[in-house]
C-alpha cells in the first residue's frame, strides 16, 4: 500500500495527515516516529517542524524529507530517496 504522509506545523500544532486525511493534530510534542509498510511510500516532514523526527519507510521505493530537526531516517530495501534537514542527521 502506497502512503502520502504529510507533517507541518499549524497554529502552535503538529499536525499528521495520511493520504490527504486528518490522524493527528497535538500541541506540546516532543518528538515525532513515523513508520509505514511496504509500498512506494512518500512521507514529508515540514521544515518548520523542529522536533525530533524518527522514520522506518520500510520496503519500496520511498521518499522522505525528514524536516527542520535533527533526525533519523531508516529507507527499505529498495532505492530510496532520503533527506534530512538542516539539523543533524543519520540516513541509512
Amino acid at each position: 500500500l502506497d502512503q502520502r504522509v504529510a507533517v507541518t506545523q499549524e497554529a502552535g500544532e503538529i499536525v499528521v495527515r495520511v493520504n490527504g486525511e486528518l490522524i493527528a493534530r497535538a500541541a506540546g510534542v516532543t518528538q515525532l516516529a513515523v513508520t509505514t509498510g511496504a509500498g512506494h511510500d512518500r512521507i514529508e516532514v515540514a521544515p518548520d517542524v523542529t522536533v525530533p523526527v524518527t522514520v522506518d519507510a520500510g520496503p519500496g521505493r520511498n521518499v522522505v524529507k525528514a524536516g527542520g530537526g535533527p533526525a533519523t531516517v531508516q529507507g527499505g530495501a529498495d532505492t530510496d530517496k532520503l533527506g534530512g534537514g538542516s539539523a543533524t542527521n543519520l540516513l541509512a
